[in-house]
């Protein structure tokens, strides 16, 4: 029987304990980055248990075609844990193209940032949502990145906070959002 067959973009920098995780759960994991010094590096320390898939998420075509590689190569996509920056948002949509099918839908695990929670978005949250529930061949999870507060105090979470709270997801199917740290009051934010 082979190994089921995971997605994970940003899986070499703040989602690289989620790659090494799932390599550990039995997936064979394809991972999407630009750089492929680290690429090759997760290869080594996972024993190839990582299908490298070097490109720029922003190049959607070249991103379709080497995820269109990954699927012909390892089967289908069973579930993607993805962080794709919102400068690059119809990436999200090129990704979502891979996972599952209509008859066994994947899982498709959505790492967004604070922003994501920003009262005044609530617009681009919905519309977000409402294009992900339109796609038969996902169940879609988000997992919304917030701060912490310590001793009075807020800062940005740490990687290892991150990675965690994406794994929970993963582990966690049945919740479709999941928010790591806090993200309200908004105001109390740390600054950037």
């Amino acid at each position: 029987m082979s190994k089921p067959h995971a997605l994970v973009v940003g899986g070499t920098g703040m989602l690289k304990p989620v790659s090494l995780y799932l390599a550990k759960q039995g997936y064979r994991v394809s991972v999407v980055a630009r750089a492929s010094e680290r690429l090759n590096a997760l290869v080594d320390e996972t024993k190839a248990a990582i299908n490298p898939v070097q490109v720029d998420y922003h190049d959607v075509g070249m991103l379709a075609e080497k995820l269109q590689e990954a699927v012909a190569k390892h089967g289908p996509l069973e579930l993607a844990v993805v962080w794709i920056h919102s400068t690059a948002m119809p990436a999200y949509y090129t990704v979502a193209q891979f996972v599952g099918s209509q008859e066994k839908p994947g899982r498709y695990v959505h790492v967004l940032g604070s922003p994501t929670a920003d009262p005044l978005n609530v617009a681009a949250q919905e519309e977000r949502r409402s294009k992900f529930a339109a796609l038969k061949n996902i169940k879609y999870q988000e997992v919304v990145l917030g701060w912490m507060v310590e001793d009075g105090k807020t800062r940005w979470l740490k990687q290892e906070e991150i990675a965690n709270g994406a794994i929970y997801s993963v582990e966690h199917p049945e919740k479709q959002q999941h928010i790591v740290g806090t993200v309200m009051p908004w105001e109390a934010r740390p600054p950037r």
